[in-house]
């Protein structure tokens, strides 16, 4: 870094890793049906999941092969892989909301279409059930959606969630024995029915006695495999319309092998309990006519190339909450779309839960988002002066490129006096006694709000950085200065700190010192700390501001 003269370095943390990832997967196979999606406020209240069905949509999900999305068509010269590595694994979800989804009996679709629903749902990573512990605060997608109209939305559940692809209260599948392989004759879809029998109210308990409207179709169900893609040259989604399809897939030499199922977590029972958190996150990506540097969309976080944007739903906001979730236990995530006039297309990548290995010190608090910004997902990011990715020396013959990330503490209508702070444990005790200063980057974003902290003049300010490190609560050190607009260095030099332990009176007070040559900035102790055990990092942000 230039302003360290070529000294030798260590660092501590560069913020690359502080992104903590937990992959829901753009796996095609991995999503299967849902079951109906219950408290749509666009469906009478307390309709019934079986009534629900006659509104059930066709939705399918794909992914082309090999991958027609390249990192350059999302990222442009932003992101540098290796040759080998410039395809994008993309999930492809269509919904039409005018023609029936599978098990949909008595269709009616066309009185009013945004009543109408349709999606896929999927069993998370054992890793992922316990959200509060992994610290995750968001759920994140790149989306391009050029097929879907700006008024378009779609919506995510999260966390326990009923099993019944066929409202019955019975646990559906194609093994009767209840063996995880498939055997001859047993390749009838979720039903457990051939096509020759969907069509029998006498055979098919779901349908309770009553004929089916479209008893006369070939595949009463809607539930028959088919797969079979043009060779034009151009991806025609409707070549994927029955990929999805459970009757039939036994031709696959992978999934097709193992019996379908409701029975998503494979505990043997049908789970039919509901207790999720509800997302409703618009596709719109216009940009705000009173502010044309930002998105009218709040969910949207960067601009990538070619129509793909970065989605970023923080867990907090909710639309809405159905039985009693806890992001303590979650085990299922649906996507699905409602309230659509027309065929939608979206095209989903890198489809994440997404957490930090910092954390906020007030777990439940709304005020302050912990997130990253990096140099790849994030147009507007300017990197620190003098810092430049890493080449990968491993490839000599590619550009190849490490990211060039920061952590991203956001704080909205923060009360003046109060702060808000981020905190990051370490594994083991850090020895620093033999280094002379510790450094850093802090970056405020200008603004032209009642507090901002664009102002340059040094004695003007609203809001205060402090970074803390020590053995615990009671024994730190810290430094503390303004929060000035663009990248500022933070020096923090070991010998000042050290000194202030002469200074105090008693080792339970407070000793606060101003720093040389950088007005407004001190330095404080409290306790007895030590550099030679450092077991944690704390960065917090402080409003003396008049609101």
């Amino acid at each position: 870094i230039p302003d360290d003269n070529g000294q030798s370095i260590a660092y501590i943390d560069d913020f690359e890793g502080s992104k903590k990832i937990i992959p829901i997967g753009v796996n095609y196979t991995a999503w299967k049906d849902i079951s109906p999606p219950i408290g749509l406020e666009n469906l009478s209240p307390g309709i019934s999941p079986r009534e629900m069905m006659n509104y059930k949509g066709k939705a399918f999900w794909f992914s082309v092969i090999p991958p027609d999305v390249t990192v350059k068509s999302i990222w442009g010269d932003r992101k540098k892989v290796a040759a080998q590595d410039q395809q994008v694994s993309v999930l492809d979800f269509v919904f039409i909301p005018d023609t029936p989804g599978a098990y949909n009996y008595w269709p009616d679709l066309k009185t009013d279409k945004t009543k109408d629903w349709g999606g896929m749902m999927q069993q998370l990573s054992s890793n992922a059930n316990n959200l509060v512990e992994e610290n995750v605060e968001f759920i994140e997608f790149w989306m391009n959606s050029r097929n879907a109209t700006n008024d378009s939305k779609i919506y995510i559940d999260l966390g326990r969630i009923s099993e019944d692809v066929l409202p019955n209260n019975k646990l559906d599948g194609e093994s009767k024995l209840g063996l995880d392989v498939l055997r001859e004759g047993e390749d009838t879809g979720i039903d457990g029915l051939t096509n020759a029998q969907e069509g029998n109210p006498a055979l098919n308990t779901y349908l309770q006695g009553l004929s089916p409207t479209n008893s006369n179709s070939a595949d009463p169900s809607g539930d028959d495999f088919s797969f079979s893609q043009k060779n034009s040259g151009v991806i025609d989604p409707f070549d994927y319309f029955h990929i999805n399809g459970t009757e039939g897939n036994g031709s696959l030499t992978d999934i097709g092998r193992i019996p379908n199922t409701e029975d998503l977590n494979r505990n043997g029972n049908l789970d039919l309990g509901n207790n999720f958190f509800r997302y409703e996150i618009p596709v719109d990506t216009t940009m705000d006519p009173s502010d044309p540097t930002k998105f009218n969309n709040k969910f949207i976080s960067a601009r990538g190339e070619n129509g793909w944007y970065l989605y970023r739903i923080p867990l907090k906001d909710t639309l809405s909450q159905i039985g009693s979730p806890s992001f303590s236990d979650v085990e299922t995530i649906r996507l699905f779309a409602t309230n659509a006039a027309s065929f939608m297309r979206l095209r989903l990548a890198e489809f994440n839960l997404v957490g930090n290995q910092w954390q906020k010190v007030l777990p439940q608090d709304t005020l302050m988002e912990v997130s990253v910004i990096n140099y790849e997902d994030n147009t507007n990011y300017v990197r620190p002066p003098g810092v430049d990715p890493l080449r990968d020396n491993t490839r000599p013959d590619q550009n190849v490129f490490s990211n060039e990330q920061s952590l991203n503490l956001i704080i909205n209508n923060l009360p003046q006096g109060q702060s808000r702070e981020a905190v990051k444990y370490l594994s083991a005790p850090l020895d620093v006694f033999n280094y002379s200063e510790m450094k850093m980057f802090i970056h405020g974003d200008q603004n032209t709000g009642p507090n901002s902290i664009s102002s340059s003049d040094p004695t003007d300010y609203n809001a205060e950085i402090y970074f803390r490190f020590g053995t615990d609560t009671n024994n730190y050190y810290e430094y503390r200065q303004p929060v000035r607009p663009g990248w500022n260095d933070i020096d923090i030099k070991f010998s000042e700190l050290t000194s202030l332990k002469a200074q105090r009176d008693s080792i339970n007070a407070i000793v606060i010192a101003p720093v040389t040559n950088s007005p407004n900035s001190f330095y404080a102790l409290k306790g007895n700390p030590t550099l030679t055990s450092v077991k944690f990092l704390l960065i917090g942000i402080y409003n003396k501001g008049s609101a």
